[in-house]
């Protein structure tokens, strides 16, 4: 069985040009580390796909080092930033939209009065 977990960069100094983690950027990622550390089943192999952005390559490189140094049964994969998570985007009624315009997009979205809660949907 395959898991997939989407994890959110760390805080970072800000979206208008490429910059890395703030201090608490770089803490949450640890954090984040130390949970999955804790969590991940004996064996586990691990990918590290990423967005290319410096601020995504810094939390992962950050996840990376911290599941290797706290849990050596894990396969960790070699850091592998990917393009299409860069501003990841979700088809939304067959068209490409940004993360913030489809979840205004479901928010509007009920089935019988009851609002559809499958983000993914």
């Amino acid at each position: 069985m395959s898991r997939v977990l989407l994890i959110r960069h760390g805080e970072t100094h800000g979206y208008f040009d490429d910059v890395g983690l703030t201090e608490h950027g770089e803490a949450q990622a640890r954090t984040k580390a130390d949970g999955l550390a804790a969590e991940l089943p004996a064996g586990a192999h691990v990918a590290m796909v990423h967005a290319p952005t410096s601020r995504a390559t810094a939390t992962a490189r950050t996840l990376r080092e911290v599941l290797a140094a706290r849990r050596g049964d894990l396969v960790l994969s070699a850091l592998r930033p990917d393009a299409r998570f860069d501003s990841l985007q979700f088809l939304h009624d067959g068209a490409a939209r940004e993360s913030t315009g489809v979840a205004a997009a479901r928010l509007r979205l009920s089935t019988n009065g009851v609002p559809t809660p499958d983000w993914a949907r």
